[in-house]
């Protein structure tokens, strides 16, 4: 009896982390794919991210509130990424969809590629950023973009940011519910889960550059979302390790077979012994 209950508290664990992995493969972006219709937020950013192999992602993020910062955007995305420094100095980004796959703590070297920041004030051209993306703010029709740079030849900004949050509404198709509205939303919830967190404006902060160089922490990446902020559509081509639909199949096959493992192992560990 002891052995058997031994043997079911070494492999719960097991089973719990096969149950997570499988579940983490649906965390990746799949820009390819059609969501919800924009037209559910009041307020729009759009989020375009060009890598080093040609491959851009465009993310159009709604959120309720005055203005959004850039990590908040970035974290409401889906996107994959990864900053350093401080939300005092103003937070620099090291790494978006898995590049560079390695990095020091101060992001990048003075030879390295490194990530540059854009922004579009309404439908005007893209300019680089002089705060960190932390502190950076962005308001209704504003967009966001990022270009992993060389640091070598020609610096251009990401591709053009004009269609991303177009908001044509999205018919569901046949017997599929046509998306709610917040304030829809707002009737059908509990009160604490309609409440929309309000965002405060970003102070002003110091260049990226400063904010990398003056990081005294391992970048870390921050994909805790703010309440009120949420990507709401996105086009592009599917980055490379993503799946084209919302359901992870590895996390369902894992948590049936864990759960079928998990209590077999239960019912035998607590059968009564025959005598």
């Amino acid at each position: 009896m002891i052995g058997r209950l031994f043997r079911v508290a070494v492999i719960a664990p097991l089973l719990t982390t096969v149950i997570t992995v499988g579940g983490a493969v649906s965390g990746a972006p799949a820009p390819g794919r059609p969501v919800c219709a924009a037209a559910s937020w009041s307020h729009h950013v759009a989020l375009v991210v060009e890598n080093s192999d040609g491959r851009v992602v465009r993310v159009c993020v709604g959120f309720e509130g005055s203005s959004v910062t850039g990590d908040q955007l970035l974290a409401a995305s889906g996107v994959e990424y990864a900053t350093a420094g401080s939300d005092s100095f103003g937070k620099a980004v090291c790494q978006i969809n898995s590049e560079p796959v390695s990095y020091p703590p101060t992001c990048w070297t003075t030879t390295s590629p490194y990530w540059v920041m854009f922004v579009a004030r309404g439908s005007g051209p893209w300019a680089p950023s002089s705060l960190g993306v932390s502190t950076q703010t962005f308001a209704d029709g504003d967009a966001e973009g990022f270009r992993y740079d060389p640091q070598s030849g020609p610096d251009p900004p990401p591709p053009s940011a004009a269609g991303t949050c177009d908001l044509t509404p999205v018919n569901p198709g046949p017997g599929r519910p046509a998306p709610s509205s917040p304030a829809q939303r707002s009737r059908t919830a509990s009160p604490a889960a309609a409440v929309s967190t309000p965002i405060a404006p970003a102070t002003a902060g110091t260049p990226t550059a400063a904010a990398a160089a003056a990081g005294s922490t391992m970048p870390t990446s921050t994909a805790t979302a703010t309440p009120g902020v949420a990507a709401v559509r996105s086009t592009g081509p599917v980055p490379i390790g993503s799946t084209p639909t919302g359901v992870s199949v590895g996390s369902v096959l894992a948590t049936g077979v864990g759960g079928g493992l998990l209590g077999l192992l239960l019912l035998r560990a607590l059968r009564p012994r025959r005598r």
